[in-house]
């Protein structure tokens, strides 16, 4: 019985750790700024992690506000940046804000998630039964398995670009090369012909 309440605990808790996260990519033109508004519980415990993943440098500004906008962590020029924050008594609303403002032509796109955690409990650990501990061991672990994975999969992102545009850059050159080639023969055959009609003429 005891097994059987241990594995239902676990599932909700995966549910609860899963149905809170939310992964984006937008693109931001150059020279605006797109924002996002959140609103957490009390106590609530919100992870908030982005990366950019195409365009110009792969930089741009990001900062989080709360709701009375006072700037609770701001980024300058950078191409990726985590933050853990949590609702209190008197703010449990942020604002999220990605600014392409520095950029005059290049749109950037930025891939971003928000997760959020479970509400601290009202008993202290060392009140809880193994059972129970165990099952908030495996929620953490399962909490940093999927931060793991949202990175692995914005990197895979990145690196997909990065090796398809390397494969139309090749392309491109070898296309370029065969042109030349194309040219070159074309020209020297020519050449080639007007020398020998000369010689025969003579």
């Amino acid at each position: 019985m005891a097994t059987a309440v241990a594995i239902v605990l676990v599932v909700v808790l995966l549910v609860a750790a899963t149905g809170g996260a939310h992964a984006v990519t937008t693109r931001i033109e150059a020279g605006k700024e797109f924002c996002i508004r959140r609103e957490v519980g009390k106590d609530i415990p919100l992870w908030f992690q982005f990366r950019v993943t195409a365009g110009g440098l792969l930089d741009l500004d990001c900062t989080i506000r709360d709701g009375s906008n006072r700037v609770i962590h701001i980024w300058k020029q950078a191409s990726s940046g985590e933050w853990g924050l949590h609702g209190d008594a008197t703010n449990t609303k942020f604002h999220i804000c990605f600014s392409n403002e520095m950029a005059r032509f290049t749109p950037k796109w930025v891939s971003f998630s928000l997760r959020e955690g479970l509400h601290p409990l009202a008993v202290k650990v060392e009140q809880l039964d193994p059972i129970e501990k165990k099952v908030l061991e495996i929620n953490r672990k399962t909490e940093d398995l999927l931060a793991a994975q949202k990175t692995v999969r914005i990197v895979e992102h990145d690196h997909r670009n990065t090796v398809e545009d390397s494969n139309e850059r090749v392309l491109l050159w070898s296309l370029i090369e065969t042109g030349a080639l194309i040219v070159m023969g074309v020209v020297q055959i020519f050449f080639m012909k007007r020398f020998l009609e000369v010689r025969t003429s003579v």
